[in-house]
C-alpha cells in the first residue's frame, strides 16, 4: 500500500510532473499549485519559492543518508550507491534542475554547498573538533565539486560507466 503524500510531497510531485514537459525555470508556483489542487498560498505556507522546494527534496534525501551513515546502519559504499540511486531514479527531473537553474537558484551550487556542509559536519564530529583545517575543507570541496560534475555527465550518458563502477571510483577518490 502506498503511503499518502503530505502537502509538501504533493507539491514536489506536481513540480516533477510539470518538469517532464518544460524547464524548471519556466514553471510557475501557480502552475505547481493548480496541478495538485491547492492554492498558491498553500505553496507559500511550505516553501519560499519553487527553488526552495527543489532544494528541500535534496536536503531530505541527503539528511536521511547521513543519518543512516552516522548511525552505522550503512557503510560508505552503500551511502554512495543510495546517493547515486537517488540521481538515477530522478534523472530527468535532476537534469532539468541542473541545466535550468542559475545564479542564486542554481541546483548544482546549492546541492554542492549542502553536501560539503554535511561532510564537513560529519568529519568534525568524527574527529571531535570544532573546526577543520583549510586542507580538509579544500579536499571536501574538490571531491564534491568533481563528483557532482561527474554525476551530471553520467546522467546525460556522456560517461559510459555502470553505477557500481562509479561507486568504486568515488570510493577510491575519497579514501
Amino acid at each position: 500500500m502506498r503511503k499518502k503524500l503530505d502537502t509538501k510531497e504533493r507539491l514536489l510531485e506536481s513540480m516533477r510532473i510539470l518538469a517532464k514537459k518544460k524547464p524548471i525555470d519556466k514553471i510557475t508556483v501557480k502552475q505547481i499549485s493548480e496541478n495538485c489542487g491547492v492554492t498558491s498560498q498553500t505553496f507559500y505556507n511550505h516553501f519560499s519559492d519553487k527553488y526552495d522546494m527543489v532544494f528541500w527534496a535534496y536536503r531530505e534525501r541527503i539528511d536521511g543518508l547521513f543519518e543512516d551513515y552516522k548511525g552505522k546502519a550503512i557503510e560508505w559504499d552503500v551511502f554512495l550507491n543510495k546517493f547515486l540511486r537517488g540521481y538515477e531514479s530522478n534523472s530527468g527531473f535532476i537534469q532539468n534542475a541542473f541545466y535550468n537553474t542559475r545564479g542564486d537558484d542554481s541546483y548544482i551550487s546549492h546541492s554542492s554547498k549542502y553536501l560539503c556542509e554535511k561532510l564537513e559536519d560529519y568529519l568534525k564530529e568524527r574527529r571531535k573538533t570544532e573546526e577543520l583545517g583549510t586542507e580538509d575543507i579544500l579536499k571536501i570541496k574538490l571531491f564534491v565539486g568533481g563528483m557532482i560534475n561527474v554525476i551530471a555527465y553520467w546522467m546525460k550518458k556522456e560517461l559510459d560507466i555502470k553505477k557500481e563502477e562509479l561507486v568504486s571510483v568515488l570510493m577510491e577518490s575519497i579514501l
